[in-house]
């Protein structure tokens, strides 16, 4: 059973405080320290409030994180690009995870496409062949047998008992 808090009330200086672990961060800060600073619980609480401020991008110094960070994961990379390039597993690992994170980082991620098409609907004329056919084909199928010696129960979705015979024949057994 997972046990939700409730969401915490934002403040009125989030922002601020958000482009202030901003800043920090943009400074080489880890996000434990900005945490400290900042007075948050631990290392999540700074990091999701510059996510939120990045999403908003409503700043002018986020352009400039997005480029610091996408250059910091260059120069991880490159550290590691020979060696997994040589057949390197655990440096091909590395500059995978670097490549994913640059992809998040830069919004490089798109959906897959979906293709919707439309089917031709039938005609008035083709839809009632076809139902008639289908209720004529039902008609075919013997009903079940009802057992009448027991107190009827009003039917159900389930119950097979209320199946009705379709037949090409009016109430007065005339077609």
């Amino acid at each position: 059973m997972t046990i939700r808090r409730p969401a915490a009330k934002r403040q009125p200086d989030e922002r601020v405080r958000a482009q202030r672990c901003l800043d920090m961060k943009l400074q080489g800060n880890t996000w434990t320290a900005i945490a400290e600073a900042e007075g948050y619980a631990d290392r999540s609480g700074p990091q999701r409030a510059v996510e939120r401020l990045l999403d908003r991008v409503e700043s002018a110094r986020v352009a400039d994180y997005r480029e610091v960070e996408a250059a910091r994961l260059d120069a991880l990379q490159a550290m590691h690009w020979k060696a997994a390039l040589t057949g390197d597993l655990k440096s091909a690992e590395f500059v995978l995870k670097v490549s994913a994170q640059r992809t998040k980082l830069l919004g490089l991620a798109v959906p897959e496409k979906l293709i919707v098409t439309q089917q031709e609907m039938p005609s008035d004329e083709d839809f009632a062949t076809i139902a008639t056919a289908m209720m004529r084909e039902m008609s075919l199928t013997p009903p079940p047998t009802i057992d009448r010696s027991s107190t009827p129960t009003a039917p159900t979705d389930t119950d097979m008992s209320t199946w009705i015979r379709v037949s090409d024949t009016n109430d007065d057994g005339t077609n």
